[in-house]
Protein backbone atom coordinates (compact mmCIF):
# COMPACT_ATOMS: atom_id res chain seq x y z
CA UNK A 1 0.00 0.00 0.00
CA UNK A 2 1.27 3.45 -0.88
CA UNK A 3 2.00 5.80 1.97
CA UNK A 4 1.45 9.47 1.36
CA UNK A 5 3.99 11.92 2.76
CA UNK A 6 1.31 14.50 3.37
CA UNK A 7 -2.42 14.95 3.10
CA UNK A 8 -2.11 16.92 -0.14
CA UNK A 9 -1.27 13.87 -2.25
CA UNK A 10 -4.08 11.89 -0.68
CA UNK A 11 -6.52 14.75 -1.21
CA UNK A 12 -5.51 14.97 -4.86
CA UNK A 13 -6.05 11.23 -5.30
CA UNK A 14 -9.46 11.32 -3.61
CA UNK A 15 -10.43 14.35 -5.70
CA UNK A 16 -9.46 12.54 -8.90
CA UNK A 17 -11.48 9.48 -7.89
CA UNK A 18 -14.51 11.64 -7.11
CA UNK A 19 -14.21 13.34 -10.46
CA UNK A 20 -14.02 10.03 -12.34
CA UNK A 21 -16.97 8.64 -10.39
CA UNK A 22 -19.00 11.73 -11.23
CA UNK A 23 -18.17 11.32 -14.91
CA UNK A 24 -19.12 7.64 -14.80
CA UNK A 25 -22.49 8.57 -13.24
CA UNK A 26 -23.06 11.17 -15.97
CA UNK A 27 -22.18 8.55 -18.61
CA UNK A 28 -24.64 6.04 -17.13
CA UNK A 29 -27.40 8.67 -16.92
CA UNK A 30 -26.84 9.62 -20.57
CA UNK A 31 -26.96 5.97 -21.65
CA UNK A 32 -30.15 5.39 -19.66
CA UNK A 33 -31.85 8.49 -21.05
CA UNK A 34 -30.97 7.70 -24.66
CA UNK A 35 -31.83 4.02 -24.25
CA UNK A 36 -35.33 4.99 -23.11
CA UNK A 37 -36.00 6.65 -26.47
CA UNK A 38 -37.88 4.86 -29.22
CA UNK A 39 -36.26 3.91 -32.52
CA UNK A 40 -38.21 6.72 -34.21
CA UNK A 41 -36.96 9.30 -31.70
CA UNK A 42 -33.38 8.11 -32.10
CA UNK A 43 -33.78 8.25 -35.88
CA UNK A 44 -35.04 11.84 -35.59
CA UNK A 45 -31.85 12.62 -33.66
CA UNK A 46 -29.76 10.99 -36.38
CA UNK A 47 -28.54 8.08 -34.30
CA UNK A 48 -29.15 4.39 -33.82
CA UNK A 49 -29.25 2.34 -30.65
CA UNK A 50 -25.71 1.10 -31.36
CA UNK A 51 -24.43 4.71 -31.31
CA UNK A 52 -25.52 5.33 -27.72
CA UNK A 53 -22.34 4.24 -25.87
CA UNK A 54 -20.05 6.28 -28.14
CA UNK A 55 -22.29 9.35 -27.91
CA UNK A 56 -22.46 9.04 -24.13
CA UNK A 57 -18.64 8.74 -23.95
CA UNK A 58 -18.22 11.82 -26.15
CA UNK A 59 -20.69 13.79 -24.04
CA UNK A 60 -18.99 12.75 -20.81
CA UNK A 61 -15.28 12.47 -21.52
CA UNK A 62 -14.99 14.37 -24.79
CA UNK A 63 -13.89 11.30 -26.77
CA UNK A 64 -14.71 11.38 -30.47
CA UNK A 65 -18.10 9.85 -31.27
Amino acid sequence: MTKFANGTALQARVGALRSQFGKWRAYRATVEQLSARSEAELDDLGMSRGDIPAIARAATWGAPA
